[in-house]
């Protein structure tokens, strides 16, 4: 079994496309719904490469004026939509086993939330982990009740 070519972003991009051509704006616009924002410029350079893989095909309004985005309209090639399947049929093909039997793990028990706030849940704990790993070091280091003959200060 092959890897597929697009990476997840290029999926959804070609996904999104699936339903249309859209212009820069609108396509922007729908990947910031399924969250995945991009600067203008890093979603220029990802329509470039798309566009150079010819999986999209990129309609420029004024003929001949290739340089302005913006006034353009965004379509997927026959070949992106080879490809879309491709990859999607990659994935759909690798389901797990019937009895598999997971770890449960603390942030699993966290999987019906977005996953920015998994991160921000996970990323408290591990402040607070730290905190009083370093309390105990602390403590270890420095003892309330010094018996090396120096005053605390």
């Amino acid at each position: 079994m092959e890897l597929p070519e697009l990476t997840p972003l290029q999926f959804v991009v070609l996904h999104v496309l699936a339903g249309g051509s859209k212009r820069p704006a609108e396509l922007r616009d729908a990947l910031r719904e399924v969250g995945i924002p991009r600067g203008l410029s890093a979603f220029a350079r990802l329509i470039r490469r798309m566009e150079y893989g010819a999986w999209l095909v990129v309609q420029y309004d004024a003929p001949g004026r290739r340089c302005v985005l913006a006034e353009c309209q965004i379509a997927i090639t026959d070949l992106g939509v080879a490809v879309w399947e491709a990859t999607r049929k990659f994935y759909a093909d690798m389901s797990l086993p019937a009895d598999v039997a997971p770890v449960a793990t603390e942030i699993g028990q966290l999987a019906h939330l977005p996953a920015r706030e998994r991160k921000r849940i996970m990323a408290r704990r591990d402040r607070k982990e730290l905190q009083a790993v370093l309390m105990r070091l602390a403590s270890a280091l420095w003892p309330k009740d010094r018996s090396d003959g120096y005053a605390e200060a």
